[in-house]
């Protein structure tokens, strides 16, 4: 139902990828014991991040890892193309099947520090991608990764909604393009050279949406409306994600946006405007188990920068592994809480990461 919600479980599968990927590279099956049970444990272990922290981070460092996970608007104001590339694991062309294509491979469900587990989230930004839901999926398995019987070389196919359904067929449905011999489109090449002035992408993958139906008062720069909502959604990722629009060449869109969550921002570029902040740690949730609830309180004068962070419907959200789930809106504060005098200056965050399964 939401396109921006959409995208940001593609956002979410890169921040995965990564993750995996450095797990392979070192040597440790993600699957395995020796493997982080958590996602904040896996940024320490792979990219030095204390707890995974990045309030604490240069700017510098975290612009420089946000390179990994690029999001790039191209095309027109009103129809922007979304590209998200990132330096992660990528796909060798012949498991494309089993990892892009596919839907319920439990791929992911025994890796216990990322997001994603049943292989669905990212088609969930098809219905967004213009009238007939074209995608562009390019990738490259890293050349440490390959299994003995791969070749290394670049796969790519599109996606699209079947332009013509008969009547008796009584569904439409997705199809992706392959060559003569059924096989996914391949080539071979060491380096793309694909928005080298941006950041490098020599592996890994790349995935342009074209003419995604972002909501009114997102289709602008993507460093501004788009950067807010995404922040809001993702309000503590593991790791940082730069927005660049190459529709316009002044401002941030010159250099690109880092994307760090609310969490962050409160705690880096916001905190001169907060009245108090804290955490309430191992809060007895029943069956849910001991959560953890960090609030902000805005300064009363601090209304543009509140209206940023929360608003009459979101309020107080429920976060797994840093991303917004669903929230609850300021008159719950109001009237179950019964805190009227703070309710609009209220940001409540509930961390959900821990809930087990069954519950969840």
């Amino acid at each position: 139902q939401n396109p921006i919600a959409a995208l940001s479980e593609k956002l979410l599968n890169s921040i995965d990828a990564l993750l995996i990927k450095e797990c392979l590279i070192k040597g440790i099956n993600p699957e395995s014991k020796e493997a982080p049970d958590k996602m904040a444990k896996a940024v320490e272990l792979f990219f030095g991040i204390p707890n995974g922290d990045f309030s604490e981070v240069m700017e510098s460092k975290r612009r420089e890892l946000a390179k990994n996970i690029v999001v790039l608007a191209s095309g027109s104001t009103e129809k922007p193309s979304i590209s998200i590339m990132d330096t992660g694991e990528g796909q060798n062309y012949k498991d494309f099947k089993g990892t892009f294509l596919s839907l319920h491979k439990n791929n992911k469900v025994k890796i216990k520090f990322v997001q994603g587990k049943f292989n669905m989230g990212s088609t969930g930004v098809l219905r967004f991608c213009g009238e007939n839901s074209y995608q562009l999926i390019l990738s490259r398995k890293h050349p440490k990764l390959l299994k003995s019987n791969q070749e290394d070389e670049w796969g790519f196919t599109i996606v699209r909604l079947r332009p013509e359904v008969s009547y008796e067929e009584k569904h439409s449905w997705y199809e992706y393009c392959v060559n003569e011999n059924g096989e996914i489109f391949h080539f071979k090449t060491s380096v793309l050279g694909l928005f080298d002035e941006i950041a490098t992408f020599n592996f890994g993958s790349f995935v342009k949406m074209y003419e995604y139906r972002l909501q009114p008062g997102t289709r602008s720069n993507i460093t501004l409306d788009l950067w807010r909502e995404l922040n809001r959604l993702l309000y503590y990722p593991a790791l940082p994600v730069l927005l660049y629009d190459l529709r316009y060449t002044r401002g941030h869109a010159t250099s690109g946006k880092v994307l760090l969550g609310n969490k962050t921002r409160i705690l880096v570029d916001e905190k001169e405007k907060i009245e108090h902040s804290s955490i309430i740690k191992d809060v007895n949730f029943g069956e849910a188990g001991l959560l953890n609830i960090e609030y902000a309180l805005f300064k009363a004068d601090a209304v543009r920068t509140r209206d940023e962070f929360t608003s009459d419907k979101e309020a107080i959200l429920f976060t797994i592994n840093g991303q917004s789930q669903t929230t609850l809106p300021r008159s719950f504060i109001k009237n179950e809480v019964r805190l009227p005098y703070i309710a609009q200056s209220l940001l409540v965050q509930v961390d959900c990461t821990s809930i087990p399964p069954a519950i969840r």
